[in-house]
């Protein structure tokens, strides 16, 4: 059996197949990224969430991580918990205008939420104290049994099945009025060990004998109930938590990691490994906030002991990235960016390690050697398209390992993986399945085609590592993209006998959008099934055709084109041609 991938299939836009995420966290908190002060007018609102939305794109993100409940509060109209005190009271949705300005640009929008956190930054000295500071309304006020005061501020109780109503009624709202691509939990949890959750014990703890495995279980039925909610009202949207980069010391659990530091499955009672065995979440992000060498927490260590956790699980991994660390440096190992740098290198050799966040954006935008380091790694990511070959139950040995080879135009490219007789193989890309075969005779094969016609075909660079197969492009096809800095494309406007211009994009698009602004002309290609459309000023005479899966559209260029350059740029669900006056 020959099993056939086109490679200029996978070279498709996002809705298709998933490509890496590369994340930032945004946080309100402390107004520490968003909004920069809770006195900011509506105006003042939206032009800071634009800049953050253009910053994490000239970055190279995909995904914001916005802290949309910083507390139990929200920084949009909400009918079940306050407007929060980071933001002002003006009427303004950050959420839903957060969302819009991200999906415009071709980004994701996840609603970050501290799930138990009432109060943060405060010393109250007992409950009531506490409880009589909330606005009125609160539902802590309303259910005060809900609420317990450890050091100095208040929290849910998990154990209360009163508290994780209350969050999961916050998640729905969220789900039913914003098209957010997912809901995400970070790694507040139990504050401490010493928590005063005896009622709630005494109330619900009786089939425990061990506090700790209570309340681990009180933090797992709230996992698996947020799953449940994502799944029924939204399946599209991913539910993932950002853990502590510690699950446990194996110095106390033998499944832990050769660390020495916190333990979340001890101090949080977050049980990771539970969340991966049942599949209750889309995505764990561990937040690795050590060097590689750390003798507390190493680094590679856990990068590689996360990465054998969720190995075989479908539970997707990123990496919680330290950006703030090498931000904050004055010197030693984290200053600069060469430890960054030397951490993503690390975690690109795993294939179950599906991207990165980073903590935070502040942090980035205010270091310029650190973002431009993280913006010229992102950006290049965008051009290395993963297949990963994955015998369900089995693993797949590469038959003759491929180092590199070259494709020549309209030559196909042969693997051959060796699999149990029978078994059902998996292809991959991004992490997520386009396409399935059964092995015969032990043996299953995959052709993948050149994805350039004519001479424009680039070389194509296999490699295996760890059981995954990279297929490395280069961005030198200019009739798709340079994702760094956008090339001329001059050279592939085709002149024909009545002076027309051709320019083909190696997609297949059903809609398409044409902004000018001033010099800069954005095409946008949407996923619809719609008629294709097109609205210019700079163009005339545009023709369009279809042939063996592509479509080419034919423009007649101004006399005024020469005083432009040209370039194109891929961005995960869509491709944009830039027009701009040429410095000359």
């Amino acid at each position: 059996m020959v099993f056939i991938v086109s490679l200029a299939a996978l070279l498709v836009p996002a809705y298709a197949g998933r490509m890496e995420l590369r994340g930032v966290w945004v946080s309100s908190v402390y107004n520490l990224d968003y909004p920069s002060s809770a006195s900011l007018s509506p105006s003042q609102l939206a032009a800071e969430a634009d800049k953050i939305v253009s910053a994490a794109r000239e970055n190279g993100m995909n995904a914001v991580f916005l802290q949309v409940r910083p507390c139990a509060d929200a920084l949009y109209p909400s009918a079940v918990f306050p407007r929060s005190r980071f933001i002002a009271d003006n009427g303004f949705d950050a959420l839903q205008y957060f969302i819009a300005a991200a999906h415009d640009s071709g980004i994701e929008l996840h609603a970050w939420i501290n799930p138990y956190r009432i109060t943060v930054g405060r010393s109250f000295a007992s409950l009531d104290e506490a409880l009589a500071a909330l606005p009125d309304g609160h539902p802590a006020r309303l259910q005060p049994e809900c609420a317990v005061l450890y050091d100095g501020n208040l929290y849910f109780d998990p154990g209360m099945p009163a508290s994780r109503e209350l969050i999961i009624a916050g998640v729905t709202e969220i789900l039913e009025n914003y098209d957010v691509d997912g809901i995400h939990f970070d790694d507040y949890f139990y504050p401490g060990t010493d928590f005063d959750d005896g009622a709630s014990f005494a109330l619900y703890g009786q089939d425990h004998n061990d506090l700790g495995d209570y309340r681990r279980e009180c933090v797992n039925a709230l996992i698996r109930e947020v799953y449940t909610c994502v799944k029924l009202r939204k399946p599209a949207a991913d539910f993932g938590v950002s853990p502590f980069g510690i699950w446990a010391n194996a110095s106390q659990e033998p499944r832990g990691s050769r660390t020495a530091g916190l333990q979340a499955y001890h101090s949080h009672y977050a049980d990771a490994l539970t969340w991966i065995r049942e599949g209750v979440v889309d995505y764990l992000a561990p937040q690795l906030y050590w060097h590689i060498g750390s003798s507390e927490a190493d680094f590679a260590e856990l990068a590689d002991w996360w990465s054998r956790a969720v190995s075989g699980s479908g539970v997707k991994l990123y990496i919680g990235m330290a950006a703030y660390r090498s931000a904050e440096a004055t010197e030693g190992i984290w200053y600069g960016a060469d430890e960054l740098c030397r951490q993503l290198e690390l975690t690109a050799m795993y294939p179950e390690i599906c991207g990165a966040i980073f903590f935070r954006h502040g942090s980035i935008e205010g270091n310029s050697a650190l973002k431009e380091a993280i913006s010229a790694r992102m950006n290049a990511e965008k051009e290395r398209f993963l297949m990963r070959f994955a015998d369900i139950g089995q693993g797949l040995e590469l038959i003759s390992p491929v180092a590199s080879c070259r494709a020549a135009a309209g030559e196909s490219i042969e693997l051959e993986c060796r699999a149990a007789a029978d078994a059902s193989v998996t292809v991959l890309w991004r992490g997520q399945r386009i396409a399935a075969a059964r092995s015969i005779d032990g043996r299953v094969r995959t052709e993948l085609f050149s994805a350039s016609p004519g001479d424009y075909g680039p070389p194509v660079f296999i490699s295996e590592r760890g059981g995954v197969i990279f297929i490395d492009i280069p961005a030198i096809n200019l009739e798709f993209t340079d994702t760094v800095n956008p090339v001329s494309i001059t050279s592939i406007f085709e002149n024909d006998e009545n002076g027309a211009h051709t320019v083909t994009f190696m997609t297949e698009p059903c809609g398409v959008r044409a902004e000018l602004h001033e010099n800069l002309l954005h095409l946008t290609f949407s996923p619809c099934r719609t008629a294709v459309l097109f609205e210019s000023d700079f163009f005339s005479n545009m023709e369009l055709s279809r042939e063996d899966g592509r479509i080419t559209y034919h423009f007649l260029l101004p006399e005024k084109a020469s005083a432009y350059d040209y370039g194109l740029e891929w961005l995960d669900d869509r491709v944009i041609l830039h027009i701009s006056k040429a410095d000359r």
